[in-house]
């Protein structure tokens, strides 16, 4: 069409820039890091860092956050100029794969795009968080997103510390011209992918429910990894492993209650509040026994130490209280197989008083039928307590 006909043309710099191209340079040189926190951590500080732009009104907030979500998308726009001024070949073949590749081809080509420059590149990030949400796709489609996903976000995207919006940057001392443009686009990248990044973990949150085990395991690796290695959505992320212990998987509870320690063995410092949310988790309604029994298993091999950082005896006190009230409502019969025996043999009295007199009436009919239903029953409620009288053992064992 018309458009194409003017970029094929030879074109004059100096008239301006071709209709409907960026017009200047990218804010971030070519000798400033490539990584965003990089480059952002390099820029000078601005006053008072501990300071807030809480008196910034909120239509000079919202005028700011148009402007940096415009200046991303200028960026986006002279990345794409310059990748095909120096290589037109390579620019066509990565919209190609981008447009109609496999799959695979897809994932690495938008990876790459990412990696190279995420300032430039947030439409292939929220494309590889669509290619993971699409559950049409099959499970081979997921897990490949998830896994560049993560990578990306470990190796690229996050820095060792929690990310913020844009309004919780220092808006007010933004210096004018240029250099307030920067620190404004490198804001704006931090708020693009503190929101993607919170996409991410309620899709990994989703995968780790999934039908599919092998969907399970992935997302659930995916989480304890990320937990580990940065500190973004690290309370999300640590109720997401710690629900993994009730998982009906055996195995991957059993998994579970290992990533734990091994994040506890990578920092120490998270005990007490790790203890907290497997003590949440341990009296949640509804809670299976099995879970609850791997949750025990689990604090009950924790490594105390005396250092405060660690918990110190606040921490063993803690477990000690919690240790004990577990206890204490098993043997009251208010918590696990006891409490659902218990409950069972009350609708049971209920149903029998209710149906007495109707059962008087086809007394000599029934005989039979109802002696065979009654030792079949009492197999059955034999066989079940058994199992349930060896989980609770089994609980109790744990907690002493």
């Amino acid at each position: 069409g018309k458009a194409d006909s003017i970029r094929d043309r030879s074109w004059v710099d100096s008239v301006g820039p071709r209709p409907g191209e960026a017009r200047g340079k990218s804010l971030l040189g070519k000798d400033e890091p490539v990584v965003w926190f990089e480059a952002a951590a390099a820029l000078p500080k601005l006053g008072n860092t501990s300071a807030t732009s809480a008196h910034l009104d909120e239509t000079a907030s919202e005028a700011l956050r148009q402007k940096a979500e415009a200046l991303l998308e200028r960026e986006q726009e002279l990345f794409e100029k310059e990748m095909a001024s120096r290589n037109a070949a390579d620019a066509r073949w990565l919209a190609q794969v981008c447009r109609s590749g496999t799959t695979a081809d897809k994932i690495a080509a938008m990876s790459l795009m990412v990696s190279s420059s995420a300032t430039a590149n947030m439409r292939s990030l929220d494309g590889l968080l669509g290619m993971m949400a699409k559950s049409a796709g099959g499970r081979q489609v997921v897990v490949q997103a998830l896994e560049a996903l993560q990578e990306l976000f470990l190796t690229a995207l996050l820095p060792d510390r929690k990310l913020k919006v844009l309004e919780q940057q220092l808006l007010h001392l933004l210096p004018p011209g240029k250099d307030g443009d920067k620190y404004l686009l490198l804001w704006a990248v931090e708020d693009a992918v503190k929101r993607r990044y919170q996409q991410y973990v309620q899709q990994l949150e989703k995968c780790s429910t999934a039908d599919l085990d092998f969907i399970k395991e992935k997302a659930t690796k995916a989480i304890s990894r990320l937990l580990t290695a940065k500190p973004e959505a690290e309370q999300t992320l640590l109720a997401a492993l710690v629900n993994k212990l009730g998982d009906p998987s055996r195995k991957l509870a059993s998994d579970a209650g290992y990533m734990l320690s091994q994040l506890l063995l990578e920092h120490p410092a998270m005990k007490p509040v790790v203890v907290r949310e497997v003590e949440r988790f341990v009296f949640r309604p509804g809670l299976s026994d099995r879970a609850r029994y791997y949750s025990v298993t689990f604090l009950n091999q924790l490594t105390l130490s005396h250092k405060p950082s660690e918990g110190g005896t606040a921490l063993a006190h803690k477990l000690i209280d919690i240790y004990f009230t577990v206890f204490k409502l098993l043997l009251q019969g208010k918590l696990g197989n006891a409490a659902a025996r218990q409950h069972q043999q009350q609708q049971s009295s209920g149903k029998q008083a209710g149906g007495k007199h109707k059962r008087n009436l086809a007394k000599h009919h029934q005989a039979g039928r109802k002696g065979r239903s009654a030792a079949a029953a009492a197999e059955t409620a034999a066989a079940g307590a058994q199992q349930a009288g060896e989980l609770d053992a089994r609980m109790l064992s744990a907690l002493i």
